[in-house]
């Protein structure tokens, strides 16, 4: 777990938290293997892997656990495309 944490940690840090709108669609989500590993307690939410966009490229961030909210649902972060054309990250959050 605390591998993954700071795997996301260097994948935000190397983003800057912003990323740039891209003309290039994401690949298709990636297939994980197996069934994910065993929750860490019994108020965590399973939040499903996304690319994220890492020096000039698509880089594949594996699914993982995070403490759920009571109350709310986990909208995982995604790619949209703009009126444009141009793909732009939608950053993970919690909704009512």
């Amino acid at each position: 777990m605390n591998k993954i944490i700071a795997a996301l940690a260097v994948v935000g840090a190397l983003s800057g938290g912003v990323a740039t709108a891209q003309t290039m669609a994401p690949p298709p989500p990636v297939e994980e293997a197996g069934p994910p590993p065993p929750a860490p307690g019994p108020n965590y939410v399973l939040a499903p892997g996304y690319y994220a966009w890492v020096n000039g490229q698509y880089v594949w961030t594996p699914r993982h656990w995070i403490v759920g909210r009571v109350g709310f649902h986990w909208v995982p972060p995604h790619w949209a495309v703009g009126r444009l054309g141009r793909w732009h990250f939608v950053q993970g959050h919690w909704a009512r």
